[in-house]
């Protein structure tokens, strides 16, 4: 919580948070921070994975394993003034073999599924996006079991 604030600036004011047991559950991991512009010997483990994957076009299984790793690999920051490093970021990512996401109608658009009670805290832009949010029907009925803990952006700076 102590970087909503950050996050907000960099991917938008709304977030949900979940547990990492339920994220490490679905499939998540965390992310593999790289150096943004490493020294030509400092690049062993980027180098590696992209050679795998780049030689195994003729074995689906590598090809595979391969592209799950890069897509958990992340530079630590972009060169200017943003460091990406504390982010602590963890990511889901969605493959065909995943039982955890659902599609509509557009194949290209997946899911996560989850219950309210998986969900520990939301943060909504402001105090009045969260009340009328809680005003909601759906929304009310949705929680009516399970409520998380709910914030406003603004409050998370005390953490």
């Amino acid at each position: 919580m102590s970087q909503a604030q950050i996050h907000a600036e960099r991917y938008g004011k709304l977030g949900i948070g979940f547990t990492r047991d339920f994220i490490m559950n679905k499939g998540g991991r965390p992310v593999i921070y790289v150096p943004y512009d490493p020294e030509d010997d400092g690049r062993l483990l980027e180098d590696s994975i992209r050679n795998v994957f780049e030689r195994s076009n003729h074995n689906a299984e590598i090809h595979r394993s391969s592209k799950w790793i890069m897509v958990h690999v992340k530079r630590m920051s972009n060169g200017k003034d943003e460091d990406y490093y504390d982010e602590i970021e963890w990511r889901l990512v969605y493959d065909e073999c995943s039982t955890h996401f659902t599609s509509g109608e557009d194949k290209s658009v997946h899911r996560l599924q989850f219950e309210a009670s998986d969900i520990k805290i939301i943060i909504f832009p402001d105090d009045k996006i969260k009340e009328k949010s809680l005003s909601d029907k759906v929304i009310r009925d949705y929680f009516s079991k399970h409520l998380p803990i709910m914030a406003a952006l603004e409050d998370c700076c005390n953490f």
